[in-house]
């Protein structure tokens, strides 16, 4: 593991992971298809009123 310094005090640190563990999740989600009623639907039952 690298030493980084924080100030004068160094410290062990864990790496840095740039970006996102789960990209390919959200890319697949991001194919979902809802009609205007099941989106309507689905913020309703998640507890949101509507304006």
């Amino acid at each position: 593991m690298k030493k980084v310094g924080f100030g004068t005090k160094r410290t062990e640190a864990p790496a840095i992971v740039i970006g996102c563990m789960r990209l390919a999740e959200i890319l697949k989600a991001c194919e979902i298809r809802l009609t205007r009623e099941e989106w309507y639907t689905l913020y309703l039952a998640a507890g949101h009123p509507l304006p």
